[in-house]
């Protein structure tokens, strides 16, 4: 059944906003990648949050420059350093969804990829644990307002097979 029309938004998104867009089809092929790097990017949080704790044991906080007494003392580098490492991971993976025209809701595993659906811009939606992008939303709404895919060949991508 088609979805209600919805008035002409003059904010709504537009192709030169998503230029990648995915049908239910190519969607599902990111789904091995996106279980993967979920699973990496499980063990950069948990790795941040280890190194985290340990910098409030010495009383440091990243924004500031470390206090001269603690920059030289090899426990406090390491920990500065595994926090730092853990940090650049998980950006560089966020990066890495980015640029595949991925975008992360959550960090435990909620993103959306840009489709086009009766002619407008909606996000496909795959929440970790599901096996292929199965449901939808408008794209000024959220996980709340998904909706099943009812006929996969009516969302279009624009990649090539």
């Amino acid at each position: 059944m088609p979805s209600e029309p919805r008035p002409q938004d003059p904010n709504a998104p537009t192709p030169e906003k998503y230029p990648r867009l995915f049908s239910p089809r190519e969607a599902d092929k990111l789904v091995p990648y996106l279980d993967q790097i979920f699973g990496e990017i499980d063990g950069l949080r948990v790795a941040l949050a280890a190194a985290l704790t340990g910098l409030e044991k010495y009383g440091i906080d990243l924004d500031k420059p470390l206090p001269e007494n603690l920059a030289h003392d090899p426990e406090v580098t390491t920990v500065v350093d595994n926090a730092l490492a853990a940090h650049t991971g998980l950006r560089d993976a966020l990066i890495a969804l980015e640029d595949l025209g991925v975008e992360v809701k959550a960090l435990d595993g909620l993103v959306d990829v840009p489709s086009r659906f009766e002619g407008r811009i909606v996000f496909l939606c795959w929440k970790r644990g599901d096996t292929r992008f199965a449901h939808w939303h408008e794209t000024d709404q959220g996980y709340a307002a998904r909706v099943a895919i009812a006929n996969r060949r009516a969302f279009e991508g624009s990649l090539l097979h």
